[in-house]
């Protein structure tokens, strides 16, 4: 029943964050908020019943973790070995810590009765183990690791510092904080904000409710946000990339030379690219409707036109388009009712 309703939300979670043209209005889970590590550290090292789990173990490559209610901070080891600590009342929770070869899994089951209270797991990770986790609700806290991280939960937030390596995170309702990391990073949540800083590699980032905000940031990003508005500052882009909302605006600053294909789109917000000062080599190319939307950019085009929409006949498109030198990336600022702008 447990794995049922975790994919139920999953699942819920995912066709919000994909369809990032529709207006998404509708959220879920808010009610169920985990505490912090340190919150529920202190909250039971005061409970009569709680017990701490302090473990090493040697010969760990992999790690499955099954966790109801709690919290998972991941921390780097000064050593080889795997350190396994956690807190949690035994009125509660059974837990099974196994290893299998090398293959370690922490695993939490409901006892009858349970008043659900949370537990709080930290793991001291020698580099490049591989984690796949599942929570029904608790917050992953990551920092100084270096591991590839597979894992999903029906809600709780993410925080990433200091990481190097790739992660795939799904969450029903939850926030993602990211500063200093590297790697492959892919985060869907049904509804909450996203944010990385200082990020080198290739993003994929999903919200079905929330603002995106992706800062002083290196490599290839995909970011869509049904409800929200999504913002790149200090971008430098090296390979192709797309910003887009369905209700919000969405806007790029560029920190370098675009090296690859850039979109940045809006459903009925406005859209923006600022050049800031870069020289760019390529199309350009602008789009809105021509009843409700408009184009500006401080300088003439080569070819304006106008093309019948797709979906709504009537509502007919106007298209701008500017030639920058002789390369091939393509820009393409596009809205339906808002405005179109470039800034050189």
């Amino acid at each position: 029943m447990k794995n049922k309703a975790l994919s139920f939300l999953l699942s819920v979670g995912s066709l919000l964050a994909l369809y990032s043209f529709q207006n998404i209005k509708e959220t879920f889970l808010t009610d169920q908020t985990a505490l912090s590590y340190d919150q529920t550290l202190e909250k039971f090292l005061t409970t009569p019943t709680a017990l701490s789990y302090d473990q090493t173990f040697e010969n760990v490559e992999a790690i499955d973790l099954e966790i109801l209610t709690g919290s998972v901070k991941l921390v780097p080891s000064n050593s080889k070995k795997l350190r396994v600590k956690g807190v949690y009342d035994e009125d509660d929770f059974l837990v099974k810590v196994e290893q299998s070869g090398s293959r370690l899994k922490i695993f939490e089951k409901n006892k009858k009765n349970a008043t659900y209270t949370s537990s709080s797991w930290e793991l001291e990770m020698p580099a490049g183990l591989i984690l796949k986790g599942n929570l029904i609700s608790g917050d992953l806290s990551v920092k100084g690791v270096e591991a590839e991280i597979d894992g999903q939960a029906a809600s709780g937030n993410v925080s990433i510092e200091d990481y190097r390596g790739n992660i795939s995170w799904r969450t029903g309702s939850g926030r993602l904080k990211m500063n200093k990391s590297t790697g492959r990073i892919t985060f869907q949540t049904g509804s909450g904000n996203i944010t990385a800083q200082d990020y080198e590699g290739k993003g994929q980032f999903n919200t079905g409710s929330g603002d995106i905000s992706i800062h002083r940031s290196i490599g290839g990003f995909s970011a869509n946000t049904g409800s929200g508005n999504v913002e790149g500052t200090d971008l430098e882009i090296t390979s192709g990339s797309s910003f887009n909302s369905g209700s919000g605006n969405a806007s790029v600053v560029l920190g370098d030379v675009t090296q690859g294909d850039v979109s940045v789109a809006s459903g009925s917000g406005n859209a923006s690219v600022d050049f800031d000062g870069h020289s760019f080599s390529g199309v350009l190319t602008m789009k809105c409707n021509k009843r409700d939307g408009s184009i500006k950019a401080p300088f003439s085009f080569d070819k304006e036109m106008e093309e019948e929409a797709q979906i709504r006949r009537s509502q007919r498109k106007l298209v701008k388009i500017k030639r920058f030198g002789n390369e091939g990336v393509n820009i393409q600022v596009l809205t339906g009712s808002g405005k179109a702008v470039v800034q050189e």
